[in-house]
């Protein structure tokens, strides 16, 4: 596979400070993924990774930690087996790196917090083995690439690189 492009941000992360005033356990933690893949018009494909996280109580349905960044890689294809598991070693550590800036940033409670590591076993390879080779399929359509690009506009979701993350407070 070659490289075309890799780069991932965080897009947002939320600690809300308030949420141990009370006498308050984290109840829910979750960390979801998903990913998909587009051809570019230059013939090569590109992976959109997101990664969430959050923490809270369900009781309550107060939040402690909410969590979002994006990975975006440009590369050409060319041996689907070999590339999936170089795909999957790139989210193996996208999520570290969640799991670390997570560790880092939240305010000494990280024994409370699960955060599930990423395994890379048979059913993932199979399963990014079997996108890449839908995107393999799947021509560059001109048309289709500007309908998805308003679709991210009016969601509102525009994966840029932003190089301040914020830290919000929130009043309870």
């Amino acid at each position: 596979m070659k490289i075309l492009n890799r780069t991932s941000c965080i897009l947002s992360y939320a600690v809300n400070l308030d949420f141990f005033d009370r006498v308050r356990k984290i109840s829910n933690s979750g960390k979801s993924g998903h990913s998909y893949w587009e051809p570019t018009e230059h013939g090569s494909h590109r992976l959109t990774h997101t990664l969430t996280f959050d923490a809270g109580d369900d009781e309550s349905g107060e939040w402690f930690i909410q969590y979002r960044a994006v990975m975006i890689c440009d590369v050409v294809i060319e041996d689907v087996r070999e590339d999936a598991l170089q795909m999957l070693a790139f989210e193996q550590e996208f999520n570290e790196s969640m799991a670390n800036f997570i560790k880092e940033n939240s305010l000494s409670h990280i024994s409370e917090l699960h955060i599930p590591p990423f395994m890379i076993n048979e059913w993932n390879i199979k399963k990014m083995e079997d996108s890449m080779r839908r995107a393999i399929a799947t021509d560059y359509d001109e048309k289709r690439a500007e309908v998805l690009k308003q679709m991210k506009g009016n969601l509102g979701f525009t994966p840029t690189i932003k190089t301040r993350v914020t830290i919000n407070k929130t009043s309870g």
